[in-house]
């Protein structure tokens, strides 16, 4: 189900009047991967629901609960992703979507001061949903296939959710404004900002040359096939 405002609105009153929950923490965990190269999609509106879900299913539960979050002092907890500010290959929509997030958080920080905490997670690679090959694909359609996901994953270690969870509960205790877990993805970070080239010239070296070698191995044992060669 895709978060829309009625359903934030519905969601959250429903646990207030009915449970008389008092709402100290909000938890912002709505997200879908999507894995595909943006030139090879023919209707780019088929991807609207990747921020819709991961933009707009933040957003919408911050607004109706934010009155609640200021009378109680609580904190608002962002899954974001490194994705928002390590750009890599086939997650252009994806990373787009968690830079939204990044942005628009790090504004709300400066409109509430100290009357509402926030604190931003961005995990790395960890084993979810996606890791099981779940995305949405260029059509808009959800689907699982690994070996899209797979080809984006492979590049660099994965960490495990639970381990993950733990590292962003103790930065959330902790009053942390940023979690980035593993915190070794920071060396991404400052390469971003200080030598993008060399940065750019990595991700493309993982990602895109073993690629169009693996390309050009299959395009070879084709050849090989129809003409009758044995290669060694």
């Amino acid at each position: 189900m895709f978060l829309n405002q009625m359903t934030a609105s519905d969601l959250l009153k429903r646990q207030w009047t009915t449970l008389g929950i008092i709402m100290d923490h909000l938890v912002n965990n709505a997200g879908i991967a999507s894995v595909f190269f943006f030139e090879k999609s023919t209707d780019i509106s088929k991807s609207l629901p990747v921020m819709d879900v991961n933009f707009w299913g933040s957003v919408y539960p911050t607004q109706f609960a934010l009155p609640h979050l200021k009378k109680s002092k609580g904190k608002i907890l962002v899954i974001a992703s490194v994705s928002g500010w390590m750009y890599g290959t086939k997650i252009s929509f994806y990373g787009a979507s968690k830079a939204a997030l990044l942005n628009f958080y790090d504004t709300l920080r400066v409109e509430f001061s100290s009357s509402v905490k926030i604190t931003i997670a961005s995990p790395g690679f960890t084993r979810t949903a996606m890791l099981r090959g779940k995305q949405l694909n260029m059509e808009g359609s959800v689907e699982i296939n690994k070996s899209k996901t797979d080809a984006v994953l492979h590049s660099l270690p994965l960490r495990s959710a639970s381990e993950c969870a733990k590292a962003i509960v103790k930065g959330v205790c902790r009053g942390d404004r940023d979690v980035t877990d593993p915190s070794w993805y920071g060396i991404f970070y400052v390469l971003k900002f200080f030598i993008p080239e060399i940065m750019e010239m990595f991700l493309h070296r993982i990602n895109i040359i073993p690629r169009n070698n693996m390309k050009k191995n299959v395009d070879v044992e084709n050849i090989s096939a129809t003409s009758g060669i044995k290669m060694s």
